[in-house]
């Protein structure tokens, strides 16, 4: 994150700022060097005030000749986390040469190139700032306290001074006689057995060092003082002029702790009106306890906008803090109480946040929030951003249909108007940069044009500025523009596609960017993202950029595979075999089918009371009771056999790729794949035959219900119908009629006549006609013979279908002599018995 871009808040209390004034107004000295203090620096920003260094040579000709003075500064810990910022301003005179300073991170470097050996010179550096690191922006936080500063290079000899100030504190009483007393030193340096003597802060009684071991690793040195004239107290200073032991210079400033402020969500709002939502606002601790108990305040702006209402209020960690912001008087501001402090790092957030704007409010103006506490807190600003005031208008001309699995469609143009000229902003301006994010799937065929149609907006074409430029990919589905330079009349922007040749489109109601629409997206408007704002912002795809969601067509089927159910047969409750409907799956568009789809057939259980009861089950125990699948072969369309139990997880009961968990009964679903999809001028046509049902003895009377299937495998269209090709009840008797005629299944010659004579060992076929309500259905056939005159049985001679039409054929041949009738009889009447028809006779001679 940029240096810059890290603040202070303008939060900083009055008292704050105060202490900063009195730090800088008295500049800390030692010996020939001299600072002057930025004050504090909250970890996460750049100090407020800039350091000015002053050096000051030790005596005339101190700097022999040409050279370097290099100024470190490092953390109370001794850490690389801190940073000089600003541009180093040199004051030296001209004996010095051509005197520079240059800055890299912690590092101030000052060269010079002459010298005047007669006079003392001195050099002064000004205007830098101090910035120090914090964890949550640059990984690493500056340790809080004074910070330390070092000079070093070629020159610094002239300037140091030769002695300095050993300090420690007593850790015993000192009498007056000689005594050895443990001191804790607090300074750089050590004291020292040949220095000075050493002054007490109690009682002045200036006394010899005869013995000065070095300090402990607890920083505790031993000191063997000579007798004095008084004793002095546990806790008292003590002070020795030593030899200069360090290169330490006075510190530049102190680091303080911090808050970070960040926001989410942030939203465009309209000048004019009320209620409207804005995004959140988080306080974060980044030393657990730094918030104390008091309150904080978050105040909006700009001007004339307000809160509506008081906004929630949320936290992690264990602070106290109620439950609401407490709003001012005026709305401009809100008040969290903070009962507790924190005992682990915590965060605050307001949330629920609704504006009241202004009508006079600048559009393009951003919401901020500043927050202040109290007691006073230090706040770095991630982001203070909650909303930006209704920065363009955003029109769309038109919502075409685009069609799913097709590519190069048009659709509606899109445009963006200016609400006051200079709103985009050229070079690094805050609105340099807008973007189109396509979100729902689809993808631009060729990337779309900006042509600004009014005003005097220019985009940025090259190197040049121009007033139609094509966009600039980011990533898959995003586009964008960079403004060259603002507009001096409010301009209006129009986003428009581009035809084969690259050519963009003239102007009208269809011109917006050219899609194309993948095979696995539902049907739904198309829409996109309007992003403005900061280039980085807007490649982001951030809450820093103001966006806007657009809808510029609208996406659907051209053509959905259509599924029929042939027939309907009533089946009883209870029965263990009976034979469904036939259906068949067909293609209105050549390709909607493909290799790789998987077509899934399911019968629906009873839902009764929330409860999913399975009453219908396939009847798939050996070969031949397997539904039969097969396709009309003029279209080349092949499938595989029926897979079961075979519907995977991609089929559920409520629709393919449904949320809801229930997938198909095993018993009562089967799947086929695709293997090849039809091609030349016919289209694909799917029949599924031979579907045998058994239903449970408790079957409710009514519709059976069959969901058919197909996902978007191998790019296929996804389609789903559901049909009844059986419903579940009383069977009615049936009127079953009779014919009979010479031959095999000749077209004509049948009737009612009994018996039909035929020559020994020719056919005789009989056609038993029972209509809709016999159709699918099972029947026995009975077969009487007369022998010797009598006539025996009827006794059963086999089991046939009637066909779609309900007609049961039957065809038999026999030797000379043979009479017989046949007559069939359905057994499936229910209360109203077998419904049985009449008998034909049959002579062979």
């Amino acid at each position: 994150m940029s240096l810059w871009k890290k603040a202070v808040s303008v939060g900083t209390s009055a008292a704050l700022l105060a202490s900063l004034l009195v730090t800088v107004a008295a500049p800390a000295a030692l010996a020939s060097t001299a600072v002057v203090s930025v004050g504090t620096v909250a970890r996460g920003t750049t100090s407020t005030n800039a350091a000015t260094f002053t050096f000051t040579e030790n005596s005339v000709n101190a700097f022999a000749g040409a050279g370097t003075l290099i100024v470190t500064i490092l953390d109370s810990a001794g850490g690389n986390t801190l940073s000089f910022v600003g541009t180093p301003v040199v004051t030296a005179p001209g004996s010095l040469g051509a005197v520079s300073a240059t800055k890299s991170g912690n590092v101030l470097t000052i060269s010079t190139t002459n010298q005047d050996p007669f006079n003392v010179e001195q050099i002064t550096v000004s205007g830098l700032k101090i910035y120090a690191n914090l964890a949550a922006f640059d990984g690493s936080s500056a340790a809080t306290g004074a910070i330390r500063a070092t000079l070093t290079g070629t020159l610094a000899g002239g300037v140091l001074s030769a002695t300095a100030t050993a300090t420690g504190i007593l850790q015993a009483v000192l009498p007056a006689g000689a005594a050895t007393v443990d001191v804790n030193v607090t300074s750089a340096c050590n004291f020292v057995t040949s220095g000075n003597t050493a002054n007490f802060s109690d009682v002045s009684d200036a006394r010899t060092i005869t013995v000065g071991g070095g300090p402990t690793t607890t920083g505790v040195q031993p000191i063997a003082f000579a007798a004095g004239t008084s004793a002095h107290a546990v806790g008292s200073t003590v002070t020795q002029t030593v030899p200069n032991c360090s290169a330490g210079i006075a510190s530049p400033g102190t680091v303080a702790d911090v808050v970070v402020e960040s926001t989410s969500g942030a939203t465009g709002v309209v000048p004019g009106e009320q209620n409207q939502a804005a995004g959140s606002v988080t306080v974060t601790e980044q030393t657990a306890g730094y918030i104390a108990a008091g309150t904080l305040t978050f105040t909006l702006s700009p001007a004339n906008v307000l809160f509506s209402a008081s906004p929630s209020v949320s936290k992690t960690g264990n602070i106290g803090v109620g439950s609401t912001c407490n709003l001012s008087f005026d709305r401009t501001s809100c008040t969290v109480t903070v009962s507790a402090a924190s005992t682990a790092v915590s965060s605050v957030t307001i949330n629920g946040i609704m504006l009241d704007v202004g009508a006079g409010v600048a559009p393009g103006s951003a919401v901020t929030v500043a927050v202040t506490g109290s007691p006073a807190i230090n706040v770095a600003i991630d982001s203070d951003k909650i909303a930006t005031v209704g920065r363009v208008i955003v029109g769309v001309a038109a919502q075409p249909t685009i069609y799913i699995n097709y590519n190069d469609q048009a659709t509606g143009l899109i445009s963006l108007t200016e609400q006051g000229a200079g709103f985009f902003t050229g070079g690094s301006g805050s609105n340099n940069t807008f973007g189109l994010c396509l979100t729902t799937g689809e993808s631009f065929t060729r990337l779309p044009y900006a042509v600004v149609t009014s005003g005097d907006l220019k985009l940025l074409s090259g190197v040049v500025g121009g007033t139609s430029v094509i966009g600039t990919a980011n990533g898959s589905s995003c586009v964008y523009w960079t403004v060259y330079t603002a507009s001096t009349v409010a301009s209006t922007i129009e986003i428009r596609g581009v035809d084969a040749t690259g050519a963009v489109l003239p102007s009208g109601p269809l011109a917006g960017p050219r899609l194309s629409v993948p095979a696995g997206l539902q049907p739904g408007t198309t829409q996109a993202r309007i992003l403005v704002g900061l280039r980085v912002d807007v490649l982001a795809n951030n809450a820093s950029a103001f966006s806007s969601l657009v809808s510029f067509a609208t996406r659907a089927f051209k053509s959905g595979v259509v599924v029929t159910a042939l027939s309907q047969p009533t089946i009883p409750a209870g029965t263990t075999d009976s034979l469904a409907g036939n259906l068949t799956i067909s293609e209105t568009l050549n390709g909607q089918f493909k290799p790789g789809q998987s077509i899934c057939v399911t019968i629906l259980p009873r839902a009764s009371n929330g409860v999913r009861t399975q009453d219908t089950f396939l009847k798939t125990a050996t070969t031949n009771d397997l539904p039969v699948i097969t396709t009309n072969s003029a279209s080349g369309l092949l499938t595989s056999a029926v897979a079961v139990p075979g519907c995977g997880s991609q089929f559920y009961i409520d629709g393919p790729f449904s949320t809801i968990p229930f997938l198909p009964n095993p018993g009562a679903s089967f799947r086929i794949s695709v293997n090849q999809q039809s091609f030349g001028g016919t289209l694909g046509v799917i029949t599924i035959a031979n579907i045998h049902l058994i239903t449970t003895a408790d079957a409710a009377a009514g519709t059976v219900l069959v969901d058919v299937m197909g996902d978007v495998g191998g790019g296929a269209v996804q389609f789903e119908s559901v049909v009844s090709n059986a419903k579940i009840g009383v069977k009615p008797a049936i009127s079953i009629g009779a014919v009979s005629a010479l031959g095999v299944n000749p077209t004509s010659g049948y009737s009612t006549k009994t018996p039909k004579v035929q020559a020994a060992g020719k056919y005789i076929t009989w056609k038993f006609t029972g209509g809709a309500a016999l159709a699918g259905q099972r029947v026995n056939v009975l077969k009487a013979v007369r022998i010797n005159g009598a006539w025996g049985g009827p006794a059963y001679l086999k089991s046939a279908w009637a066909d779609a039409n309900g007609i049961v054929t039957v065809t038999m041949k026999a030797s000379a002599g043979t009479v017989l009738n046949l007559r069939v009889q359905w057994p499936g009447a229910g209360n109203l018995g077998v419904s049985t028809s009449k008998a034909l006779g049959a002579h062979w001679k």
